[in-house]
């Protein structure tokens, strides 16, 4: 089994089904971009038929269905094992289908050794949708990048026989250049690729002194004496990388302190501002003269006195 073991399914299915296999087999492995990393005949007994029913591995070992003309089986099987989306008839009989964009994407080996890569690496499909549309400046949907990994990059299987496997299918080369990268944080092999990666001055203090801290105590479990005496390279190297360490610990106390300033200074600042504000609420209220009051309120005075409203009497 490989990563892309569903798009090898699709193919191994359509054969099963086809006049002639093997001449499916290499239409659709063409198509797909893809390998068996063996003899296609293994594949099938280890990795098709034991996904489907009695019944259906049944007819596809003894009845031939181009002969019948009766393809429900390989619907059947196709859906059993999750890929019924990707077979389909023509006028040629059983054929493989792969959307127009996931065709686009794997005729063209820069784009999908990158969405190989960065999948494989355990990035999120929204993450590599937008690092696409950053990267090559086309809109990618997330659905779409899902379908591509579950046909072509399936991480269950990137372990043990099954990386080997996928060694024999992709170069041992570019595999262990993808292997590399898989122990690696994520920002950095998204960085690897090409992608304009930022992080915040925390983390990248938090990495350089851990780097420092275990590239010290690395030379030291090197050395024959265990650390207790060092040749002067390796004494200068641990110098190097303790002082690499404190400089990053002073520079964290910094960024705490200014960001604690900052914190009270945009405190202060929104205290003042909102002083402001009820200031100039305040003010811009209109205060009403003696007279107006007297004025609008005379009949109110007038009964306060005992006088009656009207009387022209107003002491």
């Amino acid at each position: 089994m490989v990563p892309h073991r569903q798009a090898l399914r699709v193919i191994s299915l359509v054969a099963l089904s086809s006049p002639d296999p093997q001449a499916a087999i290499d239409r659709l492995c063409k198509l797909f971009g893809v390998k068996f990393p063996g003899n296609p005949s293994d594949f099938i007994e280890h990795d098709v038929f034991p996904g489907l029913t009695a019944e259906i591995e049944a007819l596809f070992r003894t009845t031939d269905s181009y002969v019948t003309c009766d393809y429900r089986p390989l619907f059947i099987a196709a859906r059993q094992l999750g890929i019924h989306k990707y077979v389909t008839i023509d006028d040629t009989g059983p054929n493989g289908y792969l959307p127009p964009v996931l065709v686009k994407w794997r005729e063209n080996a820069t784009v999908s050794q990158f969405m190989e890569t960065c999948l494989l690496c355990g990035i999120s499909h929204r993450q590599v949708a937008d690092d696409m549309q950053r990267m090559f400046g086309v809109n990618v949907e997330e659905d779409d990048v899902r379908a591509f990994s579950m046909l072509f990059v399936d991480r269950d299987y990137v372990q043990g026989d099954c990386w080997y496997n996928y060694m024999l299918c992709i170069g041992p080369d570019n595999a262990k250049n993808i292997r590399r990268l898989m122990d690696e944080p994520h920002d950095f092999v998204r960085w690897k690729l090409g992608v304009p990666v930022a992080l915040n001055s925390d983390q990248v203090l938090d990495r350089l002194i851990s780097d420092a801290y275990y590239t010290e105590r690395l030379i030291k479990h090197n050395s024959d004496s265990n650390g207790v005496v060092l040749a002067k390279n390796d004494m200068d190297r641990v110098r190097m990388e303790r002082d690499t360490i404190f400089k990053a610990m002073a520079c964290r106390i910094k960024l705490k302190e200014t960001s604690s300033a900052a914190g009270s200074v945009q405190a202060a600042s929104a205290a003042a501002q909102e002083i402001r504000r009820i200031v100039l609420e305040f003010s811009e209220e209109p205060v009403p003269l003696k007279s107006d009051i007297v004025g609008s309120r005379a009949d109110l005075i007038a009964e306060l006195r005992g006088v009656p409203h009207g009387s022209t009497r107003l002491n």
